[in-house]
C-alpha cells in the first residue's frame, strides 16, 4: 500500500468568497482529478495573511505535510520566501 501524500498549498492573503488566489485553487483541482492521485493525495490550503513568518512555518509543520507551495505575487515574495526559508530550517 502507497503511503497518502500530503501537500500544504500557502497563501499570505485573506480568504475570499470561500476560496482563495486561483493558483492554488486550480492545482487543487487539477490533482484532485487525476485518476492516479485522487486517492493518493490529501491537499490542504491554508490562508494565513497578518501571519510573522514564525507563525507561517508554525502552522505550517503542523500539517505534517510531506510538499509545501507557496502563491507567490509581487506583493508577498520576501514574506513567502522568508516563511520558506524558515520551514526548511525548521524541519530539517
Amino acid at each position: 500500500m502507497q503511503k497518502n501524500l500530503k501537500l500544504t498549498l500557502v497563501n499570505l492573503c485573506e480568504e475570499s468568497y470561500g476560496y482563495g488566489p486561483g493558483a492554488s485553487e486550480y492545482l487543487k483541482a487539477h490533482l484532485l482529478s487525476q485518476p492516479d492521485l485522487q486517492e493518493r493525495i490529501t491537499i490542504e490550503i491554508l490562508f494565513l495573511a497578518s501571519n510573522t513568518p514564525e507563525e507561517v512555518a508554525e502552522k505550517v509543520l503542523n500539517q505534517s505535510p510531506d510538499i509545501v507551495g507557496f502563491s507567490c505575487y509581487s506583493w508577498n515574495l520576501e514574506s513567502s520566501g522568508e516563511a520558506s526559508r524558515l520551514i526548511r530550517s525548521l524541519n530539517s
